[in-house]
């Protein structure tokens, strides 16, 4: 199942500047770092192979294993080089008792002929592991707490794949994120989430030695952040069941519980090697920090100014009680925020117009407010802001009979701009119906 936002359009206006310049980040990471080194780790690899490492070390890693895993590897202990120290080299290079068993000369006897053959070859080897082993150097190894490894295995990748569909789902996310929230917040929400889910996993795999790294944990933070930050603003969410696919509205909040859910679900029944774990912590991390943010008001109204809340009442205020005409603002501060909107609907500065007016007509049912609030998002920020503005001005129910008019010359706008209203049928009559009354045949057609 894939559940996927996709609410704001790309463009300048909207372009998240810190979620590209992470994206730049961890592509750095990978393509200048991690893959040159790869190569690197394939001479350490070849090396290990011509000096016969592992016929002294594979029997001495296979004996201070588990009892329960210990027929397993001594099978593959019999399969002939390469494949057998391809398996196995990785796993003892991270194994962390392992390491300070070759450390403490455990594994060929000080007094042994072979001693100084050994110790030269072993410490050939590892300066050439070293210098290829990037990635396993600064992922994070659960049983070895460390808070640097922790935060640079947010920027390492497994592989191409594990990096694209990561910086496409931050993308996503941080779109509708970002623009919340000041670009210093959304940064540091963004890495105590990643922080946040290597501390999940070390507390959920304590005790195995497992290696974690990947993006998707802060990620998950975000993912967290966004229903909290949007609360019961519909969001228009792509979704995928099986061989099934299709574009829905929902309310933003609806999300948390179906992501979280899902990555509970999976860490308790998957044994994919999916840090599953990881995603639900960093999805707690993003949900409580975003939630301390609305309460302290740290969050940026004007961004979600234009996206409707669910269907309420006339009058109504989203987080309930009836409400004024002037919705959360005073007569005084009404008045000033309608003359400043308009005063900058008719200089042309449409964001001016956009950010002053579109907060009103949340609030309102009077095309004298709705309509003025269309046209700045129409010319100003477009794409969704646009499409929720007409909505409130086609939809609105106090409409008179001597402005039918007006909302016909709105929706013709729209006709002519091209949006995609989403009309449901039950609205597309009630227009109908309008412009019937009206005269408008073919409009109604």
């Amino acid at each position: 199942m894939l559940i996927l936002p996709l609410h704001k359009p790309l463009n300048r206006q909207t372009l998240p500047w810190i979620t590209l310049a992470l994206i730049l980040a961890n592509c750095w990471v990978y393509f200048a770092q991690q893959v040159p080194a790869e190569g690197r780790l394939q001479l350490a690899f070849d090396f290990y192979l011509e000096a016969n490492l592992g016929a002294l070390e594979i029997p001495a890693y296979i004996a201070q294993i588990a009892p329960d895993q210990r027929a397993e590897y001594a099978e593959i202990a019999q399969y002939d080089e390469p494949f057998r120290s391809s398996f196995l080299l990785p796993e003892m290079q991270a194994d962390t008792k392992f390491q300070r068993t070759i450390a403490a000369d455990a594994i060929v006897a000080t007094s042994s002929a072979d001693y100084a053959s050994y110790h030269s070859r072993r410490s050939q080897f590892e300066a050439l592991w070293q210098r290829g082993n990037f990635t396993e150097r600064y992922s994070h190894r659960t049983g070895t707490f460390s808070f640097l490894t922790i935060f640079s295995s947010t920027f390492l990748h497994a592989n191409f794949e594990h990096l694209f569909g990561n910086m496409v789902m931050l993308l996503i996310v941080g779109l509708l994120v970002e623009g919340a929230l000041s670009k210093r917040v959304y940064l540091l929400m963004y890495l105590c989430a990643g922080i946040a889910a290597g501390l999940a996993s070390e507390l959920w795999r304590y005790g195995q030695p497992i290696s974690g790294l990947g993006a998707s944990g802060a990620i998950a933070g975000l993912m967290g952040a966004l229903p909290v930050l949007w609360g019961f603003r519909r969001v228009r969410v792509f979704y995928w069941l099986g061989f099934y696919f299709n574009y829905v509205h929902v309310p933003a909040l609806i999300l948390l519980p179906i992501w979280f859910g899902k990555e509970i679900f999976s860490l308790l029944t998957s044994n994919e090697s999916i840090g599953f774990d990881a995603h639900a912590g960093g999805m707690i991390s993003g949900a409580l920090s975003s939630w301390l943010l609305v309460k302290l008001g740290k969050v940026r109204e004007d961004f979600f100014a234009a996206v409707p809340a669910v269907e309420l009442a006339p009058g109504t205020h989203p987080g309930g009680g009836e409400q004024q005409n002037r919705g959360r603002f005073s007569a005084q501060e009404h008045a000033q925020k309608l003359q400043r909107g308009l005063k900058a609907l008719g200089e042309l500065d449409f964001a001016r117009a956009h950010t002053e007016l579109s907060s009103l007509a949340f609030y309102e049912q009077r095309l004298d407010i709705l309509v003025p609030a269309y046209r700045a998002a129409r010319f100003g920020p477009g794409g969704a802001a646009a499409v929720s503005a007409a909505r409130r001005v086609l939809l609105a129910n106090t409409v008179g009979a001597d402005e039918i008019h007006t909302l016909h010359d709105v929706w013709l706008d729209t006709q002519k701009a091209g949006l995609d209203l989403a009309l449901t049928p039950s609205e597309q009559l009630r227009l109908a119906t309008l412009w019937l009354d009206a005269g408008f045949v073919a409009s109604a057609e």
